[in-house]
């Protein structure tokens, strides 16, 4: 639970004032009034600064931290503003059909198409993480064919074989971002 964190993106073409900006549910954390995510910006927020750090090494990305934690079984999230107006609202969970790599498995739990501003609540536009531990601040990994993903991952069989014999095939695994071994 120490690595937890939480990653925004400003998919606009302003900067956002965050000032005030709050969770109402899911963790404990209000922005404070110098709180600015530039236009293409990330903005982190971790749990446990020393622990992020050990894992992930000191970060180039603007971050918080904030108390509490995410819920591992899934949890309604809520951001309202400093008005109270909800800005993001939509539950998680850890279950099929949202991406089980990302039940501690290692995977992070990662929008497919950030930028794209699409439903949060919808599990098809999310997926696990293809780094392990996820790559908090920077965009997800893409862009990589089946073909140098089971080069990199030593994958032997076809794609409609199961390596690992997890009854997911070769390019399932791929396609959910999960481990083939």
């Amino acid at each position: 639970d120490d690595f937890e964190f939480i990653e925004f993106f400003n998919a606009g073409q302003s900067a956002l004032e965050l000032a005030g900006v709050r969770f109402q549910a899911g963790i404990n954390f209000t922005f404070p009034q110098e709180a600015i995510l530039p236009a293409g910006d990330y903005l982190l927020l971790i749990r446990n600064r020393e622990a992020f750090e050990a894992r992930y090494g000191a970060s180039s990305v603007a971050f918080y931290e904030y108390s509490g934690r995410l819920s591992n079984d899934g949890e309604a999230l809520r951001i309202i503003d400093a008005g109270d107006n909800p800005i993001l609202d939509f539950t998680y969970n850890d279950q099929e059909p949202w991406a089980t790599a990302a039940d501690g498995e290692g995977a992070s739990l990662v929008l497919v198409d950030p930028a794209g501003i699409p439903d949060h609540g919808d599990p098809a536009n999310w997926t696990a993480s293809r780094t392990s531990g996820g790559s908090p601040g920077t965009a997800e990994a893409g862009g990589i064919t089946y073909a140098a993903w089971a080069s990199l991952n030593e994958v032997k069989g076809e794609p409609g074989d199961d390596d690992d014999g997890d009854n997911i095939s070769n390019y399932l695994e791929f396609l959910f971002g999960s481990r083939p071994n």
